[in-house]
């Protein structure tokens, strides 16, 4: 595969391939071909919430390894993309995606976080076999300061991603790391959402109000979409989150835009959480 100039170098690490790479199919889909390669149509439509997600993920599994170059990220990006009628030409793609190259941070940025998810991934509760207080306060100790004053967005936004894929976490854990980390309070949007998810899944549900700080801070369907799909998809197993959802639904309906209502209106009817249960 042929890209433009400077292709082949190396970009530092998955994470700003696979933001990279999100935003070039984002700019594919929404790609108008007339344009720029003639009579050819693209397909003139966004990526939705759930596919957004997906590709994310997808991505993360694939470019997280080893830094890889452009070429190697649109291949894995075509590979990884959902059925698209046609592509635009990949010297296109490849100014798309160093135009969206974040500035870079290092590999050893990365293996930071990861070890940082390590470590939490063997705590385990005092209370359970195993468990100690001390090794958990040494844990939060060296690395509160870190996570919350040296870390970049990015390096934070990749630590949620992994901890919500983990499945070796416990949900006191979970805790723990919202104090110490200041997950609970930030003023980030993109980072209150992913910790709300994991919240959610962790079934806390005594953190009913950080929810409702990321829902009052953020109007875009995509953010709504993910935390009521949450509420949801943990409703399932655990009935009081039917309570929760549809409490949060009344409380931010009237302040939302009449197609985000209907958007969320149709993920909550669906999951049984409108009515009575």
């Amino acid at each position: 595969m042929k890209t433009s100039s400077g292709a082949g170098q190396d970009t530092d690490e998955w994470l700003r391939v696979r933001d990279g790479c999100l935003s070039v199919y984002q700019a594919v889909c929404d790609f108008d071909s007339d344009a720029v390669i003639g009579s050819r149509r693209g397909t003139h439509r966004s990526l939705s919430p759930e596919e957004n997600d997906t590709l994310v993920r997808r991505l993360r599994g694939k470019c997280r390894d080893v830094p890889i170059s452009e070429e190697v990220a649109l291949a894995a990006l075509k590979e990884v993309s959902m059925d698209l009628a046609e592509w635009p030409p990949d010297d296109w793609c490849a100014e798309q995606l160093r135009k969206q190259l974040r500035p870079p941070s290092s590999l050893a940025e990365v293996r930071e976080v990861e070890k940082v998810v390590s470590a939490w991934e063997d705590i385990v509760p005092v209370e359970v076999v195993g468990g100690s207080e001390n090794k958990l306060n040494k844990l939060i100790i060296r690395t509160a300061i870190h996570v919350k004053v040296k870390w970049t967005v990015l390096q934070q936004l990749f630590f949620l991603d992994l901890l919500q894929d983990s499945t070796s976490i416990y949900r006191d854990s979970v805790v723990h790391i919202g104090n110490a980390y200041g997950f609970n309070a930030s003023s980030n949007v993109d980072v209150l959402r992913r910790w709300c998810v994991i919240l959610i899944k962790h079934n806390c549900q005594d953190h009913v109000r950080v929810l409702e700080t990321c829902l009052e801070l953020q109007c875009e369907v995509a953010h709504f979409s993910s935390l009521f799909s949450a509420m949801v998809e943990r409703a399932q197993s655990v009935t009081r989150w039917k309570f929760i959802a549809q409490g949060l639904w009344n409380s931010i309906q009237p302040r939302i835009h009449p197609i985000v209502q209907s958007h969320i209106f149709r993920i909550l009817d669906i999951g049984g959480c409108i009515g009575s249960f």
